[in-house]
């Protein structure tokens, strides 16, 4: 149900064959159901120098508390710049939410967390 002077999403298609442009919407969605419905997979980025158990076990105990359906990835990142990306497996498949991503970043840094959709 959407709320008036909410934010919301529109998927849906241009008419400009008239003069005045019309949208005709095909979705209407509040906007911060956007990431549970779009998000295909998300990946985590860790660069390994300097990487402690202590960080992992966080991650682990992050994505655990936000169960869900979306793939999780960790790419890897050595000091050199070779990457390695792991699939972290059923087991830690997360529901996407803003909450999850800044728990995330906090731990590791803005821009730790790639979407896609």
């Amino acid at each position: 149900m959407l709320q008036k002077d909410a934010l919301i999403f529109v998927k849906g298609k241009i008419d400009a064959r008239d003069d005045v442009a019309k949208l005709l919407a095909d979705e209407i969605i509040p906007l911060e159901e956007v990431p549970k419905r779009y998000t295909r997979m998300i990946s985590i980025n860790l660069k390994t120098a300097g990487l402690g158990a202590d960080v992992l076990k966080e991650v682990r105990r992050i994505l655990m508390a936000h169960k869900g359906n979306t793939p999780v990835y960790l790419t890897l990142q050595d000091p050199q710049g070779r990457m390695t990306i792991l699939d972290s497996g059923a087991d830690l498949k997360v529901a996407t939410s803003d909450v999850l991503f800044e728990e995330i970043e906090r731990l590791l840094g803005e821009n730790a967390i790639k979407i896609r959709s």
